[in-house]
């Protein structure tokens, strides 16, 4: 670090020495590693948060059939009909896997509900800040 030199201040002159260690107190280094020290601690804290993240989303969770009150359906030995109950909110639901739904249904639902589905991480941020702006 440069000092002043006090003769040339009386002066007017400001000219420039370095400083000893004794002067500089805790010196150039010293801040230097406290600005390495907020980059580490800032690191750590978006790691702990990432990691957090990850584990949320891999943790096991129940299916979504299990989530909504499903429809009892009663079966005759060749696999017909004979029977749909309602389930406990009084609806018909019948739980039917992906690949047995017509690809154009879920075309159609995906085109009118999210157009953008296939290409966002799972929620739209432009959406998401339109309807924040409109309200």
């Amino acid at each position: 670090m440069l000092h002043a030199a006090a003769d040339d201040e009386r002066d007017g002159l400001h000219a420039m020495r370095p400083m000893d260690d004794d002067e500089a107190g805790i010196g150039y280094a010293s801040m230097k590693l406290g600005g390495g020290k907020r980059w580490r601690a800032a690191a750590l804290a978006g790691a702990v948060l990432g990691t957090l993240l990850i584990g949320i989303r891999l943790w096991p969770h129940p299916p979504l059939s299990a989530r909504v009150p499903g429809s009892s359906a009663i079966h005759d030995a060749n696999g017909r009909l004979l029977r749909l109950v309602l389930s406990s909110d009084d609806k018909f639901r019948l739980w039917l896997p992906l690949a047995q739904i017509s690809p154009q249904l879920i075309e159609a639902v995906q085109l009118q509900e999210d157009q953008w589905f296939r290409w966002h991480p799972g929620f739209n941020p432009v959406s998401l800040l339109r309807g924040a702006y409109e309200t």
